[in-house]
């Protein structure tokens, strides 16, 4: 036979062959349809199946081709029909339920790529079978091969007519798609989600009807739902019933007869307010029950499931689906959305953070969150709840939910909303950037208060609002409510200011002098928590130590979904680098009480006033610790960068431990045996203490810090010894440009050099390493040793670095090594805030190695963007006023002009608030500062180290830079 030789040997085979073997088959094509009803060919084709899979597929390819050129004469159709058959056939089998999944979906996107044109009935199995086998339907769709057949198939009229079939898809891609991780956000589809939810609440309200109808008056009304019903025929295949055109011309037949009117049931207000908002026709009769029902079976869900499946394919969607037992665990813990908010405008979704509470997103500043927590504490979390919710619906008819308190000026008014007798909400409704792309409305609540308290409150807030900065020119319209009183957050198509005008208003607002506002109201009101249901599930629970994200700015949300390559972010301090992050000691806690508060799981208050006390505790824990040994308490794995050293020198010695040790005994042996000092490893405080007075012809002409920088961020760590990991030569060092190297003179390098070899020399002495050779040994150890390198790389998924300008290129070097993916790495830092006495950091080199990495995988996968990193720049303050922000920004620009290549430039900083002008002290020492004697004359000379000397020389500002100065801040005169 034909086939058998098609599975077999058709990779192998000559074009002549080819040919001969095609019009064989073409001739008895019926044997391919046939084909899995022997059981020894069903055994043989399981025991080869990736192999008659692969050489299938290249021969439907090879039969396509013919196909161009000879057109159906050749019979390729029927080849190619025949094929969707035998695919019918294979999942009808359960024992290939255990094949390969991904050889298997191969086999049917090759079968209906080349088999839909032919539109066999066959089609309609496999639709079905799509429903059948758990997680094969969201798999293909979600695929990018797979989307495109699965569009072509919904699109074969005897399919899409099937109301069974488009229904059951369209439930199981919508239950898809609220769990997608970039979901319904990445999909663009929230209001079909929506709606599709809304219409099975009225297809179940209008079943119920009909169900509780008594049968005397349905007769004659019977309705039989249009499916696919499976039977064999023939013993080929799998067909659908021979009667399907029967059943449905018989329903037509019985739907037409004249029946004697009958009113339905009273429909529930919130069924009436779908149908309004679906803009269908309320039933008033039995009959128009059935119809509605029909309409939303035949043309609704069609339509629904046609958004839906333009949103594929999706790479979150993929990689959840191909793990069906957690895709459905998924699915079982998402919870629906409250339907009767839905509206064509907007309806409740996820965000980021969790469901939001209502049809509204509402935001809570930090006082409010702590008042919230104390109403708690009280148990007048119910009452309060009850209202919150209320609010977030925009059902604010009934009770005092927006009485206006009497203000001038504020760009949206403020509000109060009462909360039980002595509870007051003090909310506004404001505009904002939301996760969709959009502007929107949205409720900020700014406090909850006893009711005798809102005057001085409000009085305040007012205060805060009317030093506002806005970084757009919206003006704020009131909401419109739809027919049933419910006011719909209106969306906005504008654009924000650019960052010139932005800062020109910043600036403006820097010369406002504030004296009658609480300088640290301006602080607490700088960022807002995301009010969502982990946040309100929290605060029901008593749950006082759960840790809130911050709403996201539109810069933020811009990185949180970026995912094309890796990610770099820079921005000065309070710019939302490090938004959620506390010191490093307490992160790995908070970031667990993090996950805990968005999966509504409670983490134990704790009284007292060390409620907030934790810590990681001593990180020595991890210092006997390999990443074999760690367990998933010790997820995500928060720690230093000397700590993961240790962790991976472990976990190589506990690979390889004669080779690691034999390497640690020749270190060892090479130590003066007369010299019993305990090796250490050198960090800055070590080198000044211990190595730095051993140079006295250096130390009085050079500073330590400086020094010790060049040694371990230039000649041993530098981007430019990555590819042979050995320190600079004496000559590459001395030919390295002013821009590498900024920190000495030519003529000093020389010396500088010398002063390296002496260093080096007493370290080998002493027994001592520093960073940089521990580094380099991890990754020679690692480049010779591919196996161990992958084992390493199968421990991460991601790497997220703050303060990454703390870090030496060669550190940077390991960690990219540890991450297959490069869009796994997150790098966020400052050059301008680095503090480390050996990093010489600069984004531009973070680029270079990032490259160098990862442009191997790049070009073998076709996709340079991989190898580029994509910097995030960050210049939105949250953390000071204006004020302050200015005078920043303005530092900066002096180390721009003085000191260029030391620091990366940005934009001018923005504030959110203007703030008081900050007093310039110059010239004065801690003691004067310290005793607040601020009123004294005050000398206008500032002092600078020099590399040539060890003291300080005076420099007198001149008169033209002191009346610059005076221009923006305040100066003592002296």
């Amino acid at each position: 036979m034909a086939f058998p030789r098609v599975l077999s040997d058709s990779h192998s085979a000559s074009t002549n062959s080819l040919l001969s073997l095609h019009s064989s088959l073409s001739a008895n094509h019926s044997q391919i349809g046939t084909y899995l009803l022997s059981e020894l060919n069903r055994t043989d084709f399981l025991t080869k199946f990736p192999a008659y899979v692969s050489n299938l597929i290249q021969f439907l390819g090879f039969s396509s081709t013919l196909s161009h050129q000879y057109g159906r004469s050749a019979g390729v159709h029927n080849i190619s029909r025949e094929v969707v058959i035998l695919c019918a056939s294979m999942l009808d089998f359960p024992e290939f339920d255990i094949v390969d999944a991904e050889v298997r979906n191969r086999l049917i996107i090759a079968a209906l790529t080349h088999g839909i044109p032919e539109k066999p009935s066959q089609l309609k199995i496999i639709a079905q079978k799509l429903i059948e086998k758990p997680g094969l339907l969201e798999t293909l769709v979600a695929s990018p091969d797979g989307a495109k057949v699965i569009n072509q198939l919904f699109e074969v009229h005897f399919v899409r007519n099937v109301t069974g079939i488009c229904h059951q898809w369209a439930s199981r891609l919508v239950g898809l798609i609220a769990v997608c991780s970039g979901s319904p956000r990445c999909h663009g589809i929230s209001y079909q989600v929506q709606k599709w939810r809304a219409l099975q609440e009225v297809i179940a309200a209008m079943e119920e009807i009909l169900r509780s109808t008594p049968r005397v008056l349905q007769q004659n009304r019977s309705y039989s739902h249009r499916g696919v019903v499976l039977t064999k025929k023939d013993d080929r295949h799998l067909q659908p019933f021979g009667s399907q055109k029967q059943q449905e011309s018989d329903y037509r037949a019985r739907a037409t007869k004249p029946v004697a009117a009958s009113s339905p049931p009273p429909l529930p207000d919130s069924i009436i307010n779908l149908l309004d908002e679906l803009e269908m026709k309320r039933p008033e009769s039995l009959r128009a029950v059935e119809v509605l029902l029909d309409q939303i079976r035949e043309q609704k869900t069609p339509d629904v499931l046609r958004s839906v499946l333009e949103t594929f394919p999706c790479r979150p969607c993929h990689e959840i689906s191909r793990n069906h037992t957690a895709l459905q665990e998924r699915k079982q813990r998402k919870e629906s959305v409250n339907l009767g908010t839905f509206t064509r405008q907007l309806a409740p979704e996820e965000t980021m953070f969790g469901s939001k509470l209502g049809l509204w997103k509402m935001l809570l500043s930090a006082e409010a969150l702590k008042d919230i927590q104390r109403e708690t504490q009280r148990g007048s979390i119910n009452t309060l709840e009850s209202r919150l919710r209320k609010l977030a619906s925009g059902d604010w008819k009934g009770g005092r939910f927006s009485h206006v308190i009497p203000t001038k000026g504020l760009h949206a008014p403020l509000l109060e909303a009462e909360a039980g007798k002595m509870l007051r909400i003090l909310w506004q409704m404001d505009i904002g950037f939301c996760e969709d792309g959009v502007y929107r409305h949205h409720i900020k609540i700014w406090r909850v208060v006893d009711r005798d308290d809102v005057k001085a409150v409000s009085d305040n807030i007012v205060k805060v609002l009317r030093n506002q900065i806005r970084d757009d020119l919206i003006d704020f319209t009131y909401p419109e409510h739809n027919s049933t009183g419910v006011y719909i957050p209106t969306e906005y198509q504008i654009k924000p200011l650019s960052s010139e005008a932005a800062a020109m208003v910043a600036q403006k607002n820097s010369k406002l002098l504030i004296t009658d506002i609480d300088r640290k109201q301006l602080e607490v009101y700088n960022k807002f928590y995301e009010f969502t249901k982990p946040v309100m599930d929290s605060f029901l629970a008593g749950n006082l130590t759960a840790e809130f994200p911050f709403d996201t700015s539109p810069e933020e949300i811009a990185i949180i979904k970026h995912d094309i390559s890796g990610t770099l972010i820079m921005g000065r301090s309070g710019t939302g680098k490090t938004t959620c992050l506390f010191l490093a000691e307490k992160l790995k806690k908070y970031t667990k009480r993090l996950v805990d508060s968005q999966f509504d799981r409670n983490t134990t208050p704790q009284l007292g006033l060390g409620a907030l006390e934790f810590s990681l505790g001593d990180e020595s824990a991890h210092n006997t610790k390999s990443l074999s040994t760690l367990s998933e308490e010790d997820f995500p794995l928060v720690l230093t960068f000397d700590t993961l050293l240790t962790i991976l020198e472990n976990t190589i010695a506990s690979s390889d431990r004669q080779r690691f040790n034999t390497a640690q005994s020749r270190r060892m042996s090479e130590v003066n045996s007369s010299y019993r000092r305990r090796s250490q490893i050198i960090d800055y405080t070590l080198f000044r203490q211990e190595y730095w007075k051993q140079f006295p012809s250096f130390k009085d002409h050079y500073e330590s810090g400086l020094v010790f920088s060049e040694f371990m961020g230039i000649i041993k760590g530098s981007a430019m010894t990555e590819s042979h990991l050995e320190c600079l030569t004496r000559d590459e060092y001395l030919e390295l440009s002013h821009k590498r190297a900024p920190t000495f003179t030519a003529q000093q390098r020389e010396a500088v050099y010398e002063l390296y070899l002496l260093y080096e020399k007493q370290k080998k002495l002493n027994g001592d390493r520093d960073g940089i050779d521990r580094v380099i040994a991890l990754l020679k150890f690692l480049r010779s040793d591919s196996e161990i390198n992958n084992t390493i790389k199968s421990f991460f998924d991601e790497l997220f670095v703050d303060e990454v300008q703390d870090q030496r290129t060669l550190d940077l070097l390991l960690l990219l090594r540890l991450i297959s993916n490069p869009r796994g790495i997150h790098l966020a830092g400052d050059t301008a805030q680095c503090i480390s006495k050996d990093s010489t950091f600069r984004f531009a080199d973070v680029k270079h190695l990032f490259h160098d990495v990862f442009s191997p995988l790049a070009s073998a996968i076709s996709n340079r963007e991989l190898a580029v990193p994509l910097m995030f720049k960050l210049n939105k303050n949250f953390r000071s006023h204006q004020g302050i922000v200015s005078l920043a920004s303005f530092v900066m620009k002096l180390l721009y002009t003085g000191v260029p290549q030391t620091v990366d430039e940005m934009e001018e900083e923005r504030g959110q608030y203007a703030g008081p002008i900050p007093t310039l002290f110059l010239g004065s020492g801690a003691r004067i500062l310290g005793s607040r004697m601020v009123g004294l004359q005050m000398s206008m000379t500032c002092t600078f180290p020099t590399l040539e000397q060890n003291k300080s020389s005076s420099y007198v500002m001149s008169s033209k830079r002191r009346k610059m100065l005076a221009s923006r801040y305040i100066i003592p005169s002296s």
